[in-house]
């Protein structure tokens, strides 16, 4: 343990020199519908700019126009966007089976969205690092990642319907065709065209869904 605790430390350390941190203008809509202009402070890598999204699903830090400081988590907002490196980010809450987070919308039509959650469950180094040192660490790395280092997950939402997001490698067929069962020539298009569906699949058959049931 006392071999494993100064390691750790230093790998935190590495971490830190890669992450940079900065604010950028943006909006967020509280719980109770009021459209709030702020500061946020978002986390890149310090080589490539690359957004770190794993670090905003939990919450972000934003500055109001006073000049004072707090944090949006899930339960407080039902979206924030924000303008970085010229490109529009939205976030909404989504629940994840017990938990609760940020998704990005990464494309939106009508009612149906396409989302994106990032985890680490895969990184093998990632989660033996969480245990040498305690989850606190794992909670104080977090901003630190850097984005390839985490999976990228695809999921769909139709209007009030739960998320549906699959995980794992199993053929997802007949759940996807019972989520969207109200669109008659998707369904169709599944059953001629794929006998078998997995979740690497998600964003292409998002835009079919998006073809056959709003075009």
């Amino acid at each position: 343990m006392k071999q494993i605790l100064p390691l750790s430390i230093c790998l935190l350390l590495s971490l830190w020199s890669l992450a940079k941190k900065q604010w950028v203008d943006g909006q967020f809509v509280n719980s109770n519908g009021d459209t709030i202009d702020c500061t946020f402070k978002i986390h890149t890598s310090r080589s490539e700019g690359i957004l770190n999204f794993m670090a905003l699903q939990r919450k972000v830090k934003y500055e109001d126009n006073n000049g004072n400081r707090h944090k949006l988590k899930p339960a407080s907002a039902s979206f924030f966007q924000f303008q970085y490196a010229d490109e529009h980010y939205e976030f909404e809450p989504e629940q994840l089976k017990i938990r609760t987070r940020f998704m990005h919308v990464a494309q939106r039509s009508g009612d149906v969205k396409l989302v994106y959650f990032y985890d680490t469950s895969s990184n093998i180094w990632k989660q033996a690092l969480v245990t040498s040192v305690g989850l606190l660490s794992g909670f104080l790395l977090t901003p630190f990642i850097i984005v390839t280092d985490v999976d990228k997950r695809a999921g769909m939402k139709i209007g009030d319907q739960e998320l549906f997001m699959p995980n794992g490698d199993r053929d997802i067929s007949v759940k996807l065709k019972k989520y969207t069962g109200k669109c008659a020539p998707f369904i169709e298009l599944l059953r001629d065209e794929y006998p078998m569906i997995y979740k690497s699949q998600m964003e292409h058959l998002y835009a079919k869904y998006i073809e056959f049931c709003q075009g």
